[in-house]
């Protein structure tokens, strides 16, 4: 059996979420309220590819197999032993790539939200809580079916940390820089 979300029950599920957020939400912040949907379509989006499709077969279909497979199947604790056999295999692309890109937004959001103001630090632990979350949830999935679909890879904890560091710097960068340009511009 397979656990996945189509589009359409994906669609279905966002435009539910979309009507329970406006209608909890003061109706005349439409900024708030639009930027609440786009998190929401990203929270979305993050659990579909983290967490979808998940697997379960039958164990008599799996017979001998599901003995054979431990938590050492499940957990990947080596640095970089994942991204050197993407690389050597050819598909890292998808897999490195997307995995720094995965979290690069929660800076992002984090700065809209408190309005551009905030230490670096607070998004950077913020996406290493997230990382970590989402490998000990793909850990606890394959413990619960008893095969590994997802594994805990401590690769793609780096990754995405590197990915939430390197747009942190960025929203700071551009944040300081709009800064100096409104004082520059001040001055003139």
């Amino acid at each position: 059996m397979v656990i996945d979300i189509s589009l359409v029950a994906f669609l279905l599920i966002y435009f539910i979420l979309c009507l329970l957020l406006f209608l909890i939400m003061r109706l005349n912040d439409k900024n708030r309220y639009v930027l609440m949907m786009l998190i929401l379509f990203y929270i979305l989006i993050l659990i579909k590819l983290v967490f979808m499709p998940i697997h379960i077969y039958d164990s008599d279909i799996l017979g001998k197999q599901t003995n054979s497979i431990s938590l050492y199947n499940m957990i990947q604790l080596h640095p970089f032993k994942t991204i050197l056999e993407v690389i050597n295999v050819g598909t890292w692309k998808m897999q490195i790539i997307g995995n720094i890109v995965l979290l690069s937004p929660i800076p992002l959001f984090y700065y809209i939200i408190k309005h551009g103001k905030g230490r670096i630090i607070v998004p950077i632990v913020i996406g290493i809580v997230i990382s970590l979350s989402i490998e000990s949830l793909q850990l606890m999935i394959d413990l619960i079916i008893k095969y590994p679909s997802k594994i805990f890879d401590v690769d793609d904890l780096l990754l995405n940390v590197l990915g939430v560091v390197a747009s942190a710097i960025i929203c700071k960068v551009a944040l300081h820089n709009q800064k100096v340009l409104l004082e520059f511009n001040k001055l003139q």
